[in-house]
């Protein structure tokens, strides 16, 4: 499935949001992000609920964009150039993003299973800490804000590189 989401802004400041993205069947989502100014401190693109039985999510263009993708993909790929906030489910994620200072939120919590490359920019991701040893795989991951919920969970930083902040 291939969708492209173009926004031509000329003097007003427009976003787009979309509800209840539903694609069953679908293997591979492909979404396409296009803008012709930039909204200050605020996504041109907000896709509330991404809910299929897809397992991979590209993404691409120029935008700042906000996904809620948790009831669907465990691989995602962006090369989309601005701010994408992504918020992935309870699966073992493998997560590429792209140019800008990105945002991952994991629904579920956190394991030595899940992935993510930020790219470039400032990125952060944000997640409540599976119980047991963790040696997350974070590279161009600046900034991880973690929720330890019993004091049974931890955080191990041997397959992470470029995490400078740790917020608990």
């Amino acid at each position: 499935l291939f969708v492209k989401f173009r926004v031509m802004l000329s003097g007003n400041e427009m976003a787009i949001t979309t509800t209840d993205f539903g694609t069953n069947d679908v293997e591979t989502v492909n979404l396409v992000f296009s803008r012709a100014a930039d909204i200050d401190d605020a996504a041109e693109f907000n896709i509330a609920d991404i809910n299929s039985s897809h397992t991979t999510l590209t993404l691409a263009g120029t935008a700042d964009v906000t996904i809620n993708a948790k009831d669907s993909a465990a691989t995602v790929t962006s090369t989309v150039v601005g701010d994408v906030d992504l918020t992935i489910g309870a699966v073992d994620a493998d997560i590429t993003m792209g140019a800008g200072d990105d945002t991952v939120i994991f629904a579920g919590t956190l394991t030595s299973a899940d992935e993510v490359d930020g790219g470039d920019g400032a990125d952060t991701i944000t997640a409540t800490m599976a119980a047991g040893t963790h040696a997350v795989t974070l590279t161009g991951v600046e900034t991880a804000s973690l929720v330890f919920d019993d004091g049974n969970e931890t955080f191990s930083g041997v397959n992470s590189t470029g995490l400078t902040t740790i917020v608990v």
